[in-house]
């Protein structure tokens, strides 16, 4: 799951799921998926 985010759709998924702190903005993603 975090394979699939954060290395195939990093860019896609930076725009839409993360905020712009960098902090991801879904709750399943928040603590396993930081930058």
């Amino acid at each position: 799951m975090v394979g699939n985010l954060t290395i195939r759709n990093v860019t896609k998924e930076i725009s839409h799921d993360f905020d712009f702190n960098g902090i991801a903005v879904n709750p399943m993603q928040t603590d396993q998926t930081r930058f």
